[in-house]
């Protein structure tokens, strides 16, 4: 049995993915507008990959994020 803590999770995680491939193509045609934005979804992405537990996960988004 899942906590409902885990379930809301797994399901921002859908949505944070989603996010992060829409600013990516974004990102790519006017990285000036929208890398920013970009930044937030992954940070997000991110601690919504801790929460989960998966720190190795977040830890290779981080090093994506300051390679932006």
């Amino acid at each position: 049995m899942r906590a409902a803590g885990e379930t809301e999770l797994e399901q921002a995680l859908v949505a944070v993915r989603e996010s992060v491939a829409t600013y990516e193509c974004l990102t790519r045609g006017l990285p000036e507008v929208f890398a920013e934005d970009l930044r937030g979804a992954l940070t997000t992405y991110a601690e919504v990959l801790v929460g989960l537990g998966r720190d190795g996960e977040a830890g290779d988004i981080r090093r994506q994020i300051e390679d932006l």
